[in-house]
């Protein structure tokens, strides 16, 4: 038998109704979970996700559905703290994506 290791997933949500004034939202969830090998992570990784999927009625009686969007990467975890290192060549688009870096002066 194979040792488990940790695993982070990252993953992509969309969230969507019908109502007229919905404007849809997105959500990336970072995950870790133990798996002894890629495709264990991976399958382990989808099925997490869709246990995540959801259909609701908010308080407004408009009906939401938030679905997976995409499995982005599985990566094992780095260790000495760091869970997952992203990298990217565009800073500027960047903080369009991330709200917390809008207030952000460089």
């Amino acid at each position: 038998m194979t040792a488990t290791e940790p695993w982070v997933a990252i993953l992509v949500f969309r969230s969507t109704s019908e109502a007229p004034d919905y404007q849809a939202v997105y959500r990336e969830d970072v995950t870790v979970f133990p798996a002894a090998s890629e495709a264990e992570a991976r399958a382990a990784a989808l099925t997490h996700a869709r246990a995540r999927e959801t259909i609701v009625v908010n308080h407004l009686g408009e009906t939401v559905v938030t679905s997976l969007v995409r499995l982005v990467d599985v990566a094992p975890v780095l260790g000495g703290g760091e869970l997952y290192r992203r990298h990217f060549r565009d800073l500027d688009a960047y903080r369009r994506f991330e709200p917390l870096m809008a207030s952000t002066s460089w």
